[in-house]
């Protein structure tokens, strides 16, 4: 996981915007689509084992992988440490997508933030693929 920050100096006396772009960390299908991949024996081979797991509903709205939950813990640290070292401003605002991975993401690195708030228009793609597809409420 990655965490971009955009800094957007201010103009004619208003005030600057730091934005913080993260991508969900290692969901439960990637995991597997690793080791798909890794078992094929051509690419063709590799990309159609791929194509499956994205196909598998045991993946709807697919939840963190226990790698990803710890990426996660480590980003979280980390993100700590740069905002204590450095000027930039924690976030007064989380917006996030709705998928259970970026929630899951959202709430394990900022913990006790008391101004998120979940878009459908943040979601990724929508593929058909039951990873990229909500749960029911």
């Amino acid at each position: 996981i990655k965490v971009y920050a955009r800094h957007i100096s201010p103009q004619d006396g208003k005030i600057a915007k730091t934005i913080y772009f993260v991508r969900h960390a290692e969901a439960q299908h990637n995991v597997q689509e690793r080791l798909v991949a890794q078992q094929a024996t051509s690419m063709k081979e590799k990309e159609e084992a791929r194509k499956q797991v994205l196909k598998d509903r045991t993946y709807l709205d697919a939840k963190l992988s226990d790698e990803g939950l710890e990426q996660v813990d480590l980003l979280a640290e980390r993100f700590n440490n740069f905002l204590n070292e450095t000027s930039y401003p924690a976030p007064s605002m989380v917006v996030t997508s709705p998928l259970t991975r970026t929630l899951q993401t959202t709430s394990r690195l900022l913990p006790n933030h008391d101004n998120i708030c979940a878009l459908e228009l943040l979601r990724e793609r929508r593929t058909g693929r039951p990873c990229d597809e909500r749960r029911c409420a």
